[in-house]
């Protein structure tokens, strides 16, 4: 699950960098507004698989030991 979500982070990072510097001048410079349609889309989309697969993997790792310390405790 750690592996599928570094994965995704990393291209939700690299679709964050074409949205700003490669989609947004398209855009605004040459007026293409079709370029951020499409990269916004697969950013939004990216973010939140992101996000979900955030919250499984906290609740996979940290969670257990969460658990764990408030039982020792």
């Amino acid at each position: 699950m750690l592996r599928i979500f570094q994965q995704v982070a990393l291209w939700e990072a690299i679709s964050t960098i074409l949205l700003f510097f490669v989609a947004m001048p398209l855009k605004y410079f040459a007026g293409i507004p079709e370029a951020v349609r499409v990269a916004g889309s697969i950013h939004g989309f990216l973010v939140v698989l992101f996000v979900v697969l955030l919250i499984a993997c906290w609740q996979t790792t940290i969670g257990p030991l969460a658990a764990l310390l408030s039982i020792s405790s």
